[in-house]
């Protein structure tokens, strides 16, 4: 087997057992998760881009639109910055 080969293999032993562990994290239920039924947590924005004032954004006033949430971690800034693009 090539050097190349070893080094794709090696990769996908890796990826597979980190998934693996992963997935047994995932199996856990931390004790304050919430429960069916149970009601959701108030709201709390910063920012809106576009909407309302984020004082005024709670889950009564979202109810039946569509709500898109982006999520950016100051982790990826580093990322963006390594990748080739």
């Amino acid at each position: 087997m090539s050097e190349n080969g070893r080094s794709v293999l090696f990769l996908a032993v890796l990826v597979t057992v980190g998934l693996e562990l992963w997935g047994q994290q995932l199996k856990e239920v931390p004790p304050n998760a919430l429960k069916r039924g149970d009601h959701a947590p108030p709201l709390g924005f910063e920012f809106v881009v576009r909407g309302p004032a984020p004082a005024e954004v709670n889950w009564k006033t979202l109810h039946g639109k569509v709500v898109i949430l982006d999520f950016w971690v100051l982790g990826a800034l580093r990322v963006s910055r390594i990748s080739p693009t």
